[in-house]
């Protein structure tokens, strides 16, 4: 892990980095950090920091408040 709020980041994560290699950096306060909606999800659920409707089938860029960082064998 690395950022200014890595152990923070070390207890909400606690294995993620070992396990499917993925570094977090929190950009923003606002943003959280990224979760699986279940046991069986194949990704992990990320969350906007911009209050913004995007209409059904619409697709829009928003902003995360988060840097991510992955090895080429789980991008």
């Amino acid at each position: 892990m690395w950022g200014t709020d890595s152990e923070q980041l070390q207890q909400e994560l606690p294995h993620m980095e070992k396990e499917i290699g993925i570094r977090i950096q929190r950009l923003d306060e606002k943003a959280r950090i990224p979760t699986k909606g279940s046991k069986l999800a194949a990704g992990q659920d990320l969350y906007s920091i911009e209050n913004i409707l995007i209409p059904a089938n619409n697709r829009a860029l928003v902003k995360i408040g988060l840097a991510i960082a992955c090895n080429n064998s789980h991008c």
